[in-house]
């Protein structure tokens, strides 16, 4: 029961504050208990010359401090404009000459350069730097990219392809929603009405060979797990691929919390063993095979209807006093 209501809490915080914010709090609740690392993130010396914010008002000044502008001066301007209009429309700014060197800006790359290699992130994948311990940097001397990277783009059949699988024939991809903001705010009524559930794309012929009809609910499946969505077949997804956007259900969280994480959530699909990603090191969130099974009804207890929202829309409450510390 405790777990329940921490995970319910947790996730009440990271839909009404910013969530760099929750982060702070709790790895400054873990430097109060001892922790050494916990601790280190708070000096400068143990993160390398940018230490963790502890509240909104230092993690502002942090922001201020590339401005030049101290925290009046913000407050009173209220709205800062990072350049005018005319200059945002701008071309060739690289050709533009910096004030403090006499030269050309160039790009914004370490060299100025345009890179065929992204060195700031060969630096990141050979070092760790600027997100890990890299204090010898600024002296560092890479070998050249080219051992490490190829150039130019180069095709490579997935591990899981749809020239070899029958049993898993279409291609899985998956994307965002404009209303919602990462894995959050399905609990907003308003946002639930308009998107409710998961749309499945499927493309008609597609819809055909599987027996798919439109708004049918359809268990998604692959060889790590199952889920499920809604289709909607259309024209606007590719034949042999099918798309559906990650979700949750938090109307289940008081009666099956885990169901609530996986029963519409397409991330159970995904392929987290090897072959990895030669230059990020990731696994595979898209491009992997499924297959699709028309299902009878809705997953049970998931809310798809507006009025099933009600639970869920804002009660009046009496005004209050308390107001939200920002460390100032």
């Amino acid at each position: 029961m405790n777990a329940i209501v921490i995970r319910q809490a947790v996730t009440h915080l990271f839909e009404t504050v910013e969530e760099g914010l929750i982060w702070t709090q709790i790895v400054q609740k873990m430097a109060e208990m001892g922790n050494v690392h916990a601790q280190e993130a708070f000096t400068a010396e143990g993160t390398n010359g940018i230490p963790m914010y502890r509240n909104e008002y230092e993690k502002q000044k942090l922001h201020l401090n590339n401005l030049k502008m101290s925290w009046e001066e913000a407050a009173e301007k209220g709205v800062f404009e990072w350049c005018t209009e005319e200059e945002y429309r701008t071309y060739y700014g690289y050709k533009a000459v910096d004030e403090a060197t006499g030269k050309e800006k160039g790009f914004g790359t370490p060299s100025k350069k345009c890179e065929v290699y992204c060195e700031s992130n060969t630096i990141l994948g050979r070092t760790g730097f600027p997100w890990s311990q890299c204090f010898e940097e600024k002296n560092l001397v890479l070998e050249p990219a080219s051992k490490d990277y190829e150039p130019l783009c180069y095709y490579k059949e997935p591990a899981e392809s749809p020239l070899t699988d029958t049993e898993y024939p279409l291609v899985l991809t998956e994307g965002r929603l404009p209303m919602y903001h990462h894995g959050t705010l399905r609990n907003i009524p308003y946002l639930r009405e308009i998107y409710p559930v998961p749309e499945m794309w499927i493309h008609p012929d597609d819809a055909a060979t599987y027996g798919v009809e439109d708004g049918q609910w359809c268990t998604i499946a692959s060889r790590r797990g199952e889920t499920h969505g809604k289709a909607r077949v259309t024209t606007a997804i590719a034949k042999g691929v099918i798309y559906q956007e990650r979700f949750w259900a938090p109307e289940l969280l008081d009666t099956d919390p885990e169901r609530a994480y996986r029963v519409m959530n397409i991330n159970v699909l995904t392929k987290n063993d090897e072959p990895y990603n030669p230059e990020y090191g990731t696994y595979t969130l898209r491009g992997f095979q499924v297959k699709v099974t028309p299902d009878a009804a809705a997953p049970e207890g998931v809310w798809t209807e507006p009025e099933q929202f009600e639970p869920w829309m804002p009660q009046p409450s009496d005004p209050t006093e308390e107001v939200f510390d920002y460390g100032a």
